[in-house]
């Protein structure tokens, strides 16, 4: 699951994050939302990971990201995935912190989808399809994912743990010895986890999620490209 919360909001609008989020957003969000009154108050210092931003309205921004297909500003390709660095990142609506914040994303390491650039700001998209805008300094190139199948089986919205007992429900993702169905089946990964992504060689990732390492299919995991391979 994301640990996101809107900042326009923060008591009447935490999705099922009340009881891992409060304590981080009467921290950073809170006080980052109630800064000016409002959603669009400039942020507290360090919540973007910059004091002066490029100005300029969302629609140019956007047409000078468009610098070439696949290709940003940075000279890295478009898109791309990326975690986050910071456990107190600001998504805004547009390249500048001039732009009010949609979300406060309050956990480190999440995975995103970088989709465009703009000078120091990247626009990205997270595994529940929602974008903005956050500043390039908040994002790590370390690779991790996000274990796909539907979340309705956790209504609590609790972090999904690790489960080593082979007979639970069907959302649980099988971790295996190795890169082959046919090896031993070593743990479950509960739907919505999120876990670090050491290798991938095109079909299967070698991912680690606190003390329990292994292999689990790639098509299994958002955050990671069909077919994409990676070394460690």
């Amino acid at each position: 699951m994301l640990f996101r919360i809107p900042v326009s909001a923060v008591v009447n609008r935490l999705p099922r994050l009340a009881a891992l989020c409060l304590a981080a957003a009467l921290a950073g969000a809170v006080a980052d939302s109630m800064a000016g009154g409002s959603a669009r108050a400039e942020t507290v210092p360090g919540q973007d990971g910059v004091d002066a931003a490029p100005t300029g309205a969302v629609g140019s921004a956007t047409k000078g990201a468009r610098l070439q297909p696949g290709v940003g500003g940075s000279g890295l390709p478009l898109p791309r995935f990326a975690s986050l660095k910071s456990a107190n990142v600001n998504l805004r609506v547009g390249p500048g912190k001039e732009h009010p914040i949609l979300w406060t994303y309050v956990k480190a390491g999440l995975p995103v989808e970088i989709v465009l650039e703009f000078d120091t700001w990247r626009k990205i998209r997270d595994s529940e399809g929602v974008e903005g805008w956050v500043y390039q300094s908040m994002l790590s190139g370390r690779r991790t994912a996000t274990v796909e199948a539907s979340l309705a089986a956790r209504p609590d919205g609790i972090e999904a743990i690790i489960q080593t007992s082979l007979s639970e429900p069907e959302n649980l993702t099988p971790v295996y010895a190795k890169p082959d169905a046919q090896t031993r089946v070593i743990a479950k990964f509960e739907a919505g986890l999120n876990v670090e992504v050491l290798t991938c060689d095109g079909s299967w990732c070698s991912v680690q999620a606190g003390d329990h390492a292994g292999w689990v299919a790639q098509a299994s995991l958002w955050g990671v490209y069909p077919n994409e391979q990676i070394d460690d």
